[in-house]
């Protein structure tokens, strides 16, 4: 598999990346977070115009008919601006709208926020298997139930909720002002909304397989975090290799020491390992291979990896790395958020070893 971008992926890395860094400045964010602004309203704004949020959504959904590749390439700009958009979040959901047809996905490629609310365990990760009881009274279906830690549902005008009818898994549309919830804020400033649903009204996305369009959503939801978290240490790694390179010590830049300067090869070394299989599972789930093991893969080294990078990060910049009026701190705190909304580094090294151990065993 070749990795090097074609040249309308290069395009898109440029785009996505200027667009990220003009708009998603450190003072932007400072003073987002001062106002309590858990949403960057003109930076999503800015993506929605250049086409970017419906990248990845067919033709037919009012997108450009690329595909997860191109997606995670935005994501990870994305995470390299520690910006405050659901870029994942949305792109995810409309791509799932948009194999059942349905007309919410052109709505999010115009700027339409829609959020996935799959969890129901606060310990535990989004599941396929949900508890969500959905009921059908005439033409009309409600859900009953409880979504923990929903993503984006602050901004968000719509829910895509997992539930099961009794008989099948199928996932559902619901008015994010008809679900009632309880907030709390994440470490990077997120805020997680658990929300109730008491006979909620809803409607039912015309999948074929309810069960298939959930894996799926989970799977892409999954890559795409992944790539984002590698936008993320990327991020943070440029922060600390420039002030490897201004910051003197005994007339010296600090880089030039040995042990700064292996320090900083091991966090290129994560970052690249971070990026190229969060590229990988992209680009097999693209060409409809099997994905599985390398999403696992992706996660787990998104998730091992990006620690190291900002905790490195955070130790070469010795005492301004703990000041938050300075950039890095908002690295260390993305990282810890986006490694636990993928579950962990340990639960995603389970999840690699089921996936190799599914393989069936070929001799020769």
């Amino acid at each position: 598999m070749d990795l090097t971008p074609s040249q309308d992926q290069q395009s898109i890395i440029d785009l996505s990346s200027q667009i990220v860094r003009d708009r998603c400045t450190p003072d932007t964010l400072r003073s987002l977070e001062r106002d309590g602004v858990v949403h960057d309203a003109v930076l999503w704004a800015a993506l929605v115009d250049a086409d970017l949020v419906g990248l990845a959504l067919p033709e037919h959904a009012g997108g450009a008919g690329y595909g997860l590749t191109e997606a995670s390439m935005v994501a990870a700009a994305v995470g390299a601006g520690a910006a405050m958009v659901p870029f994942v979040e949305a792109v995810a959901c409309g791509r799932s709208l948009a194999t059942a047809g349905d007309a919410l996905a052109g709505a999010i490629a115009q700027g339409t926020v829609v959020v996935p609310a799959l969890r129901e365990d606060p310990d535990a990760r989004e599941t396929s298997c949900p508890n969500t009881s959905a009921s059908l009274a005439g033409d009309e279906w409600t859900l009953t139930g409880e979504k923990r830690l929903v993503a984006g549902a602050t901004e968000a005008t719509h829910l895509l909720v997992s539930g099961h009818d009794g008989n099948e898994v199928a996932l559902f549309v619901v008015a994010a002002s008809a679900a009632e919830g309880v907030d709390s804020t994440t470490l990077a400033g997120q805020v997680l909304r658990s929300v109730r649903l008491d006979a909620t009204p809803a409607r039912r996305v015309d999948h074929p397989d309810g069960l298939e369009a959930l894996t799926t959503l989970l799977h892409e939801l999954r890559v795409l975090r992944c790539a984002q978290l590698g936008g993320v240490a990327s991020g943070a790694l440029r922060l600390a290799a420039d002030h490897c390179k201004e910051r003197h010590q005994f007339g010296s830049p600090i880089g030039t020491f040995q042990a700064v300067a292996h320090r900083m090869a091991d966090s290129w070394l994560d970052v690249n390992l971070i990026q190229a299989t969060a590229r990988q599972a992209a680009w097999r789930t693209d060409n409809e291979l099997p994905s599985r093991q390398a999403a696992a893969s992706a996660a787990m080294w998104a998730c091992e990896g990006s620690q190291r990078v900002v905790h490195a990060a955070q130790h070469v910049h010795g005492g301004i790395g703990v000041d938050i009026d300075y950039p890095v701190h908002r690295y260390f705190r993305w990282a810890k958020d986006l490694e636990l909304q993928l579950g962990g580094a340990s639960a995603c090294t389970r999840d690699l070893g089921a996936a190799i151990a599914a393989e069936p065993l070929t001799i020769g």
